[in-house]
């Protein structure tokens, strides 16, 4: 399978490395197989075979800025928007119980992943590749859900991965693009893997009451483009909570429907929600100096969510509009905040 020329560099391998200064070599090196080319459809049974070390999994992140450009405009901003959406994921679930981190956190976003104690056949993975199904994310999933112990850990020298993500459907097999669509068709292909666990999601702490719970579930569906799924989740909520969070994201199911008058009134539902004042001070900057013509439609004395449920309306109309890229990215970063939002409701931290 060849690699798409702008497909992420991370990568995975089999080791023995104990330090930092090790691992960072090997990243340097070209003969270190990509993870996203590695056939998954069932790795844990086909190809790694546990040895006498306890299984165990580490992945590493690298918070590498993003490539300046020299000149402002669309293609820059979506560049700043992808690096954006990438450190704010990492940072949000760094303190997240690992099996919801990976509920939510894309293996495509580390530097690297080291397997210890599974033996990978790369031969096999190699003549396997057309046949992969499923993402390397579903591995990591069932791996620990299995048992095997992954963690995470941040290296302290920047490594350059890839910031950019191809869009050709042929590839969905081999990564999980950024841009989450603004209307999707149908769920994501990771649907049947999350599904248990988003389904059976117990408080993570005891401050965690039922309308938390519910609304961090109805965000977990909506980041795998659920909308049934958690469109059920937050109309049984309907006007509970502190921050009507459920009401929340009950406006963007309804605005990724789409049904863009249904989700206007859910967000007079939810008022003046926390997130508003986050969204601002995280995208504002990267608009108003690249996309200034977007930038008025979206802020009036702060972040307007009607005014982005009608660019969202004018995208679909004008499936060529230059905003779509952009538009994607900001529903991507307004989903991460107010997942962190719901998890800190959930979890009595807000």
């Amino acid at each position: 399978m060849e690699r798409p020329n702008n497909m992420t560099k991370s990568k995975w391998f089999d080791s023995r490395m104990t330090t930092e200064e090790e691992l960072l070599k090997l990243l340097a090196t070209t003969d270190v197989c990509d993870f996203e080319i590695a056939p998954v459809s069932d790795l844990l049974r086909e190809t790694c075979k546990p040895k006498s070390l306890r299984p165990q999994i580490i992945l590493y992140e690298s918070s590498t800025p993003a490539e300046s450009r020299s000149e402002p405009g669309i293609q820059s901003t979506d560049t700043l928007m992808d690096e954006t959406t990438r450190c704010l994921t990492l940072d949000m679930t760094s303190n997240w119980p690992i099996e919801l981190s990976l509920l939510v956190t894309s293996p495509r976003l580390f530097a690297a992943i080291e397997v210890k104690g599974l033996d990978v056949d790369r031969q096999h993975l190699s003549k396997k590749a057309a046949e992969v199904s499923k993402s390397v994310w579903e591995w990591l999933i069932r791996l620990q859900a299995a048992g095997v112990d992954v963690s995470r850990q941040r290296l302290s020298t920047p490594v350059a991965i890839g910031s950019t993500i191809s869009q050709d459907s042929s590839n969905r097999h081999c990564f999980y693009h950024f841009q989450r669509p603004l209307e999707p068709k149908s769920a994501s292909i990771l649907f049947d893997i999350v599904r248990e666990p988003i389904e059976t999601l117990s408080d993570v702490s005891e401050a965690g009451l039922s309308t938390e719970r519910v609304a961090f579930k109805a965000g977990l569906w909506q980041w795998h483009d659920a909308l049934d799924e958690s469109h059920r989740c937050s109309q049984s909520i309907e006007g509970e909570g502190r921050f009507h969070t459920g009401d929340y994201w009950h406006a963007i199911m309804h605005r990724r429907e789409p049904d863009y008058s249904n989700s206007k009134y859910w967000f007079r539902h939810v008022g003046r929600h926390p997130v508003f004042s986050k969204l601002e001070s995280v995208i504002r900057p990267v608009i108003d100096s690249t996309v200034p013509d977007l930038s008025s439609r979206l802020f009036k004395q702060g972040w307007d969510p009607y005014g982005f449920v009608d660019v969202c309306s004018e995208i679909a109309r004008n499936t060529h509009s230059l905003w779509k890229p952009i538009a994607q990215s900001i529903q991507e970063i307004e989903m991460l905040l107010l997942l962190d939002h719901s998890y800190r409701e959930l979890t009595g931290t807000v």
